[in-house]
This record gives structure tokens, sequence and C-alpha cells, in this order.
């Protein structure tokens, strides 16, 4: 999965706030959107533009005129993680004027899990900070009172200029859910994914409701998308998923009863079947959840030998 890094790199949450230095990069997002500031090798590799380039917009956390200074300029640099040895960063917006990045040669891009996973760790960074950077600027304002939101100058927070509220970021738990039954795996096909062809290109998957547990989850999902009563429930692994803002839980299971399939959920659902190992196609890179778990059932436990990058 996209999220082991390659060269036993370590991805560091700490929220250092320090200033960009060379060989430091940048996972600029449009503003409200998904497209990636960057530009693409000869091989379709990801390429992201140095930090250091945006010096202009770096303005030390505990500057008392840091928000007259990022709305003059339309917004602020400001730090995401590190991996490796690498410090990551972001743009906080304001809405004053969109900013111009063309002096980096590079344009906004769209970026998501078709594009090419290399390199290995950018990619990871780049999708993470997906997920940090829309939820800054998903939250300029307050909630609770409209007032204009602050960057916290010690803690990856937002606070309120107004009435003091705190927000922190949010993750939506999410299971990934692979039935099995008489040696075949439960696969689906969503519906707006006509051009896939055939059922085989995605598991049952669904976000977990207030006051349920990951089981009640797995149970709910699997009637809706099949009509099957799932049982026998055995976690897999899980993980974060920046894309959707997700924390993906991956589940194995068992049917209980009838394994004939009802899909409840038209409106979602196009296509579900039952497919042996070798219906499954060979085409899957390994960087989600959901690829590891198919590859998982198709290939057995050397399936990493079998993925396409």
């Amino acid at each position: 999965m996209i999220n082991n890094l390659k060269n036993n790199e370590r991805f560091t949450t700490e929220y250092k706030n320090v200033a960009p230095s060379k060989g430091d990069l940048a996972a600029i997002y449009e503003n409200n959107g998904r497209k990636l500031l960057m530009k693409l090798g000869e091989r379709g590799e990801l390429i992201l533009p140095e930090a250091v380039q945006f010096m202009d917009y770096w303005i030390e956390p505990d500057d008392p005129d840091a928000d007259a200074k990022a709305e003059e300029k339309g917004g602020r640099l400001i730090y995401l993680y590190t991996v490796g040895e690498i410090n990551y960063y972001t743009f906080f917006y304001y809405d004053s004027r969109r900013p111009d990045f063309s002096f980096t040669g590079m344009d906004f891009q769209p970026f998501n899990f078709d594009n090419r996973p290399e390199p290995w760790n950018e990619f990871f960074a780049a999708e993470t900070g997906m997920q940090v950077a829309n939820w800054y600027n998903d939250n300029k304002r307050c909630g609770r009172c409209g007032g204009r939101m602050h960057l916290h100058p010690k803690m990856r927070c937002l606070k309120c200029a107004d009435c003091g509220f705190m927000v922190f970021p949010r993750i939506n738990p999410t299971v990934i859910v692979a039935p099995i039954h008489d040696d075949k795996l439960l696969m689906i096909r969503y519906r707006g994914r006509e051009e896939d062809g055939y059922a085989g290109t995605a598991l049952i998957a669904g976000f977990m409701e207030i006051g349920e547990t990951v089981e009640d989850t797995v149970r709910r999902e699997v009637m809706e998308e099949s009509g099957l009563k799932a049982t026998d429930f055995r976690y897999y692994k899980s993980q974060p998923w920046g894309f959707g803002s997700n924390l993906l839980i991956g589940v194995i299971c068992d049917i209980e009863g009838s394994a004939e399939i009802h899909i409840n959920d038209t409106d979602e659902i196009a296509e579900a079947v039952w497919l042996s190992r070798d219906e499954i196609a060979d085409k899957y890179r390994g960087v989600s959840l959901t690829n590891e778990m198919i590859s998982w059932f198709k290939y057995g436990e050397n399936f990493a030998d079998y993925f396409e990058i």
C-alpha cells in the first residue's frame, strides 16, 4: 500500500512549523479543488515544486501581523509533515485574491489514484497532503459563530478569532470488505464505472455511521450492496487514504445462509458477482487497501510480487 514507505523512511506528523530549506517539497492544491501543482516526468512520474520557491509566502507562525500579510498575498505557505528527511508544505488560501504560481513552471493537474505512483514516497506525501490542504481551506470560517479561523502557531489546528472555538483535522473511518464464499470473492462495480467492462473492479465499501461499530458497518454495507448476511469477521489491515480523508479498515468475512446476490442499493451499485481467482483481472498496483485485498485473495501471501507500477 502507498503508506508503506520505501527505503525504510519514516512519516513524521509532529507539527514543527519550520521554514522550508533546500530539498523540501510543496504539495499545493487548487483552492477547494483536487488538482495538484505539479508536472509529470517522461515516465509519468510525479514532480513537485521545491518549497523554497514559495518563500515569499512564508510567514513566521508567531508573527502578530501574519493574517494581514497573508491577506495581502492571497494566502500563506504552511508546514505539513516530514517524510524521511524531506519537509512538505502546502498553501492556505485567503479569499482576498488568487496567487499566481506560474513562476514554478508547473500548473494544476488532476491528481488521483490513477496517476503513476512514482516516486512512491512523494506520491504518498502528496495524497496525504490533499486531505490536510482541503481541511485547512474548508474551515476558513468558524462553524459556531462565523468568525475568521486563524492558524494555530504551535499545532495543526485552526482557532476562531472571535469565540475561540478550535478545530482539528477530521478523519472519516470507512470499511473495505472482502466477502468470501465457496472459494470465490464478492466484487462489485459502482455506477459511473461502465467503462471498466466487468464487475471485478472494487470491493464492498462504505462509511461508518454514527453509533456503529466496525462490525455493524460491515453487516449493513454487505446487506445494502449485495443482499447477503455477513458473518465471521476477520480484520485484515488499515490504511490512511488522503484522497477521501479516510481511515480505511479492511475486513474479510464469510456469508451466512444463501449466497444469492440481491442488490438493495441500485443507485450506487451497478453489478455484484462472485469471482474465482482466475476470473479476477491482473491489473493491480498495490496503492490502495482495496488493491491489496483483491491481490491477496488472487495470489496468496506473495501478492506483492504481482503488482504492476
